[in-house]
């Protein structure tokens, strides 16, 4: 299938487009212009559309010729509080529009555990009414909610190690109690190209890792990683939220915290036996990867 590629140099993009090429896709992958250059992949050929999700004429440009939209892009990683709404919400509108203009046969979207169009958390707010956006669109559509997706270069789990090789103690935020399903990267994408090849449709599927930990069991497991004894710092969520505001007001680095600050209000898990049981996969524990990317905190910068 001919695939257009939104999001492909984010984190789970670096991963999924390899996988996609690997399964005999043609893929093109739409970037925005920037003075930077992105991190494309290696010794693969794809094809390039330069364009904004704001633009129609680019997008209409990035659509021909292409049999099916695989949508990753997202605004929740970026220093501006616009931008979640702008890329997730407005950005997913005027793609469904443009692929339902161009003939599309099948649309993708990877979205969160816990999004919902009225949900009082903006990521998972964002999330949800991108997904209304979807199902609305009269496509040949497929919804894939995922737990909290970790690996080399992710954007949670390398600054906390990072943060450990510095420091023993953490501010935790509520307690830690509220249990996330971390997924391997790799776990993760290995079932994302397996449902975009066989173009399953017309579904909302939630997908975990093979273990629901706490949040104070993922520090705990992090920090022991670079050699640390976790020493927490409880923190009340509302007190937390404020600190990060504050935070954020001087400096627009400390805004996606925000973000995570909403992922540890509620529990985000989903079955823990899809992975196993629909794509034969034996999924990847924590505990099992941490030595790796350990590692790699403890060189970089």
């Amino acid at each position: 299938m001919h695939l257009l590629v939104t999001g492909a140099t984010g984190f789970v993009g670096r991963f999924l487009v390899p996988a996609l090429l690997a399964s005999g896709h043609q893929v093109r992958l739409f970037l925005r212009p920037g003075v930077l250059t992105p991190a494309l992949p290696q010794s693969e050929a794809v094809e390039i559309a330069i364009g904004s999700l704001e633009t129609a004429y680019t997008l209409r440009q990035a659509m021909r010729g292409v049999e099916g939209v695989v949508h990753l892009a997202t605004g929740e990683h970026q220093r501006k509080s616009i931008a979640l709404y702008r890329v997730d919400v407005l950005g997913t509108r005027a793609l469904v529009a443009a692929a339902r203009e161009a003939g599309v046969r099948y649309f993708f979207y990877l979205s969160h555990l816990g999004a919902h169009p009225e949900s009082v958390y903006p990521v998972l707010r964002a999330k949800g009414q991108a997904e209304l956006a979807v199902r609305n669109s009269g496509l040949n559509w497929l919804i894939v909610r995922t737990a909290w997706m970790y690996g080399p270069r992710d954007h949670f789990l390398s600054p906390l190690l990072r943060w450990f090789r510095r420091m023993a103690w953490f501010p935790l935020p509520g307690g830690g109690e509220t249990r996330v399903q971390p997924l391997w990267v790799e776990d993760g994408v290995t079932a994302l190209s397996l449902l975009i090849t066989q173009e399953e449709t017309g579904q909302v599927l939630e997908l975990g890792g093979p273990e629901p930990l706490t949040w104070r069991d993922v520090f705990t497991l992090a920090a022991h990683a670079m050699g640390r004894r976790a020493r927490f710092w409880y923190l009340p969520m509302p007190y937390a939220r404020m600190l990060t505001w504050w935070l954020a007001a001087f400096s627009s680095r400390f805004l996606p915290w925000l973000y995570w600050l909403d992922y540890m209000m509620s529990d985000r898990v989903a079955p823990i036996d899809v992975l196993p049981r629909r794509f034969g996969l034996l999924p990847e524990r924590l505990h099992e990867k941490l030595p790796q990317l350990a590692s790699a905190a403890r060189t970089r910068p």
